[in-house]
């Protein structure tokens, strides 16, 4: 007996040590790229157009990141983009609650036809309607604007975001809205004090999603914005790449700074999840 034990518990040890060489493998794959970006804006000229093959720079600079903030107006860039990026993902929380509770709990007409061509809606290429916002914005004093792309970017969020968020509300339990109705609360009153706090890990989810579509963007931010006072970072980061050459050391320098609001909010948001799932009623 305590024969079989041993070997079970050598079985139990070496199936840890795969299992953690597997993750930390894994962790290593998906890190290095990032890894490999902020070493190569740290490398001098010299090496980075050297011949020879080098993960870390011998001479550590930051000659990249000053010619990032000298020549170009990065923080103006970096300012648009936070603000463009907040108002959609507040905006689009907003309005995807309210609607996907109501599609959610309320029977309505064509509710169910609502429901599935909303989806559609998401599925849509953005590239299909570049040129068509473009065309009714340049008719409006939204043009060359942070809000032209807010609404843009409303377009692709709030599809994903109502639907996602009503198949979330389809899953938490209702008997505790019925109590709430029962004690005399309103229904604005059951979603923002009882219905918020459980639905927080869809609500963070879904803002992460959000993020990453305002964040990134790059087509609508080129085609509905020509000043430069209003360019968002993708679209600043460009200017780096020309017909006949690309600064890639400005280019690295810019991409390693862009990805850091990015890791702070996917931190924040992991955090902000973690509680979801820990505080609440039970899901049914």
């Amino acid at each position: 007996m305590k024969r079989y034990e041993k070997v079970m518990v050598k079985k139990k040890i070496s199936f840890k040590i795969l299992l953690y060489t597997l993750v930390a493998l894994t962790c290593a794959f998906f890190f290095f790229p990032v890894f490999y970006l902020y070493m190569e804006s740290l490398k001098p000229n010299i090496e980075l157009f050297s011949s020879e093959l080098s993960i870390l720079p011998k001479n550590f600079s930051f000659e990249h990141y000053i010619e990032v903030f000298i020549l170009t107006n990065f923080f103006t860039y970096l300012k648009n983009s936070l603000l463009v990026t907040i108002l959609t993902v507040v905006l689009t929380n907003i309005i995807a609650i309210f609607s996907s509770y109501a599609i959610s709990r309320f029977r309505f007409f064509c509710r169910d036809i609502l429901r599935n061509s909303i989806l559609f809606a998401y599925m849509m290429p953005g590239i299909v309607l570049a040129i068509p916002l473009y065309l009714v914005f340049n008719q409006t004093p939204l043009f060359n604007t942070i809000f032209s792309l807010v609404i843009a970017y409303l377009a692709f969020t709030l599809p994903f975001s109502v639907w996602f968020l009503t198949a979330y509300f389809d899953s938490l339990p209702i008997e505790i809205e019925e109590a709430a109705l029962i004690d005399g609360a309103s229904r604005t009153t059951i979603v923002l004090r009882i219905v918020l706090p459980i639905a927080l890990p869809g609500i963070v989810a879904s803002s992460v999603y959000n993020f990453i579509v305002a964040w990134n963007d790059f087509t609508f931010a080129n085609v509905l914005v020509t000043l430069d006072s209003v360019k968002t970072l993708p679209v600043g980061m460009s200017l780096f790449m020309e017909q006949t050459q690309v600064n890639w050391g400005a280019l690295f320098a810019t991409s390693s700074l862009a990805s850091i609001p990015s890791i702070i909010f996917l931190l924040v948001s992991q955090q902000g999840l973690i509680k979801g799932l820990s505080a609440g009623a039970v899901k049914r």
